[in-house]
């Protein structure tokens, strides 16, 4: 009803999550020079740095709302899914790949985390189960795509149970994908 400005600086702030009391937003920002994850209460003018250092940084809360789970990248083409605790600490690895690209959490009571990352051949999407402490888990899903090598847009249900896709068709067409992780019908929206 009444929105209103939380950061105020002119740079790219791009927000990443809340905090599962809802009393601070998690947001990526190049106003390092980089993007780093930093926190803002909802009652505060500025944001906290949370993760810097080395390589950009985009993440999201596992389920529990304990642990920020983030990709970093490094100079070698490999991605980084790291884990660090909410409350503080050093980040440790959870699993990585040099295909990986994208990961999103789903939200308690559901426990879910879905990674993904393009085939070799480049031409299928493929969503694997990823836990944040034991690492990498079962494949869940492909998708065959019908423009590799463009950036596709994806999003986990919040109680992970499917996930939406979309791939442009060219043109004006996009078409968005409801895809089951536990089994059903996918269902498509043009």
């Amino acid at each position: 009803k009444n929105p209103r400005r939380l950061t105020f600086d002119e740079r790219d702030d791009l927000p990443l999550d809340c905090t599962r009391d809802s009393q601070a937003v998690l947001f990526s920002s190049d106003r390092n020079g980089q993007f780093d994850i930093f926190k803002q209460a909802l009652d505060q003018e500025t944001a906290e740095p949370v993760l810097t250092g080395l390589g950009n940084k985009f993440g999201v809360l596992s389920p529990d709302g304990n642990l920020i789970v983030y990709v970093q990248g490094d100079a070698d083409g490999k991605i980084r899914i790291m884990r660090r605790p909410i409350s503080g600490g050093p980040p440790e690895m959870v699993l990585e790949g040099k295909g990986l690209n994208g990961h999103a959490c789903s939200r308690f009571p559901a426990t879910r985390c879905v990674l993904s990352e393009e085939s070799p051949d480049r031409k299928q999407r493929i969503f694997t189960e990823f836990d944040p402490m034991k690492g990498r888990g079962r494949e869940l899903i492909r998708v065959t795509l019908k423009q590799p090598g463009v950036s596709h847009p994806w999003e986990l249900a919040p109680d992970g149970s499917h996930l939406a896709f979309a791939q442009n068709l060219g043109g004006k067409e996009c078409r968005i994908q409801i895809l089951p992780l536990s089994g059903g019908e996918t269902r498509e929206v043009v």
